[in-house]
């Protein structure tokens, strides 16, 4: 582990990032989740969208609040609207 540091087995691991790597791991749940959801990479104009995101997951604590952020989100209706007006256009051959 980063400086130093040793764990031992997947608890050893979990310990290890809750006590240490908690943020980073949060971050980095909400950017790949948010990334997925949206079916695009990850772009600057997502950051309020990721604080909100990790916010609600440090206040909840639970996997679903993920989901339930994204899908209320303007970002979600947008990519929604997006991945529609797409498909519009390619079964009309536009």
């Amino acid at each position: 582990m980063p400086g130093g540091k040793s764990a031992e087995g997947i608890s050893g691991l979990i310990d290890y990032i809750a006590k240490h790597r908690r943020e980073d791991f949060e971050r980095t749940l909400c950017r790949k989740f948010l990334g997925y959801a949206l079916g695009r990479s990850v772009v600057l104009s997502d950051e309020p969208l990721l604080q909100e995101m990790q916010k609600n997951l440090r206040a909840e604590r639970r996997f679903s609040v993920l989901f339930e952020t994204v899908v209320l989100s303007r970002n979600s209706a947008a990519n929604v609207a997006g991945i529609l007006w797409r498909r519009l256009h390619k079964w009309m051959n536009i």
